[in-house]
């Protein structure tokens, strides 16, 4: 019984694949399961775009419109990015959090941050990095310096 419901899973998690690869033009032949893991997190070819077995569901079930599962996608990956950018610059595990959303909340028009917001959170972000850069630089400089001026 444990093999027919694993078999029978597995082609319903291919049949839901199958269609969100036509939907979305992708070669279904390029989108695999990790670690043959059907139904967890799939792999859209080169690109490198992911989903769930729950997104993919609710892609399908729902008739979302084309091109909207990849303005989710960038979304979540830019605020990520961010995300992982902040606890870089900290060092290590921060209290910085942004709001994160689910395909189906993206889709429901939940709150979500806007262009604007999330250039401002980058460009900040990318004006910190050259401020420790310029500091890392002048303390080398400086240590430089003092390293030869101790020499002679």
């Amino acid at each position: 019984m444990k093999d027919l419901l694993k078999t029978r899973w597995n082609a319903v998690c291919n049949d839901y694949l199958r269609e969100f690869c036509k939907k979305h033009d992708i070669p279904f032949e390029d989108a695999y399961w990790p670690r043959q893991e059907v139904g967890d997190i799939v792999i859209l070819g080169e690109d490198g775009f992911s989903a769930n077995m729950t997104e993919i569901r609710y892609d399908i079930d729902n008739d979302v419109p084309v091109g909207e599962f990849e303005k989710y996608f960038d979304y979540t990956l830019r605020v990520h990015t961010i995300e992982l950018t902040q606890q870089e610059m900290e060092g290590g595990p921060h209290d910085f959090s942004m709001k994160r959303l689910n395909y189906e909340n993206w889709c429901l028009g939940a709150p979500r941050y806007s262009e604007e917001q999330l250039k401002q959170y980058e460009e900040t972000q990318q004006h910190i990095r050259e401020q420790i850069s310029a500091f890392q630089k002048e303390i080398a400089e400086t240590s430089k310096t003092m390293s030869h001026d101790q020499e002679g």
